[in-house]
């Protein structure tokens, strides 16, 4: 095959939009969870893995195997923003080997496709007051966000999901260093195995130095970084390797090796090590692939489900849970929602009305997200256009 032959058996780029969309389903409806239930699903998989999950929500009758079911999916919701680094990896590497822009072109396109966004959420959340955090240290802060330096400081979860932007606007000031490691075999070879166990050494020599890590360094999740990486550049140069991971002979691997990382899960206290954690979730991607592929054959839809969530799926994670906060605010105004006041945040008493509830609030939110990234990308095109024009 020629280098830049599309992979036609392998529609990575549809695979990744629904991973999207996946993630941001799992990851809303894991927080809104997490206000339903006083926060205890934070601990749902530290505390055992899915055995403790199937102690907790027994799979008795229907009703209670479909509650155990959802309750799984719902707690692996906390691992999903790794699923979002693995495709902007994925989408960054990619494109820049189809476009080979110089850096200040590369960086002016990812600026204004992230920051004023970002930005934009930071003011509202700081204006409404709808951080996590005491006034006194508001301001300060509120700084840290608009700098995106939060992720080094022990306000990283603050602002909710926010910590996320400042985590990848790390990885997008490594990524030219890192495309020159992907030009040379031994310089990626390094790579993948830094992106491993880089973090912990990393730890090690701040501890050593007289330093306390606080919040999420830039190797915690590189190795998803990395892997997404090397599925563009597989997809792109049409490498052998790319092939076997998505050809349904090698299926039987993943399966065998998920089933031992699940057993891991419910003996070794398998989610309190992030190396654990990055591994399950490269693994997770690869496997739902072959979950994927088949719903996506036999309902047509299907897609057109997808695409709207993907294509809205940075705005969902800006607004999801400030919009779930200003939903429950008029929802127990009219006593529509049962809640109470949990320190000084709205929270919801458990209760499977309370928990359908969250299904209309997702749609709702969904359906403000979509026309403003529209909205956005509409304006972006607009301001280029007319500097065209102008020059």
């Amino acid at each position: 095959m020629e280098a830049g032959a599309p992979d036609k058996p392998v529609d990575i780029r549809n695979y990744v939009d629904f991973c999207k969309a996946a993630a941001i389903t799992l990851i809303a409806f894991w927080h809104y969870y997490y206000v339903l239930s006083y926060g205890d699903s934070l601990v749902l998989l530290q505390q055992g893995g899915v055995a403790h999950i199937l102690a907790k929500f027994p799979p008795a009758g229907v009703i209670g195997s479909i509650k155990s079911l959802a309750m799984l999916i719902v707690a692996l919701g906390g691992e999903m923003p790794r699923f979002f680094i693995i495709a902007s990896g994925f989408g960054l590497y990619l494109s820049y080997l189809r476009r080979k822009d110089n850096w200040a072109v590369f960086y002016k396109k990812r600026f204004v496709r992230i920051l004023p966004l970002y930005w934009a959420a930071v003011i509202l959340i700081y204006a409404f007051h709808k951080y996590s955090i005491d006034e006194k240290d508001a301001f300060k802060v509120f700084i840290y966000h608009l700098l995106l330096v939060q992720t080094y400081t022990k306000y990283s979860l603050a602002y909710g999901a926010l910590w996320f932007v400042g985590y990848i606007a790390q990885l997008y000031l490594l990524f030219p260093l890192l495309v020159r490691f992907f030009e040379s075999r031994t310089l990626k070879i390094f790579l993948i195995a830094f992106s491993v166990f880089g973090n912990i050494v990393i730890t090690k020599i701040m501890l050593l130095a007289g330093f306390e890590p606080q919040g999420k360094l830039p190797t915690l999740y590189l190795a998803c970084f990395v892997f997404g990486m090397i599925l563009a550049q597989g997809a792109f140069r049409g490498k052998t390797y790319f092939r076997k991971i998505f050809a349904f002979a090698y299926l039987p691997v993943f399966t065998a090796v998920a089933a031992l990382l699940f057993f891991l899960i419910n003996n070794y206290v398998f989610f309190d090590s992030h190396i654990f954690q990055n591994v399950f979730v490269i693994l997770l991607f690869l496997i739902l692939y072959w979950v994927y592929r088949p719903i996506n054959a036999v309902i047509p839809a299907f897609q057109k489900i997808i695409n709207p969530l993907a294509y809205s799926s940075f705005v969902l994670f800006l607004s999801h849970q400030t919009l779930n906060g200003i939903f429950l605010t008029y929802l127990v105004r009219y006593r529509v929602a049962m809640c109470i006041t949990y320190g000084n945040c709205i929270v919801q008493v458990p209760s499977l009305r309370n928990a359908l509830l969250e299904i209309p609030v997702f749609i709702v939110t969904v359906l403000i997200c979509l026309p403003v990234q529209k909205g956005y990308d509409g304006l972006v095109r607009a301001v280029r256009s007319h500097r065209s024009l102008t020059t």
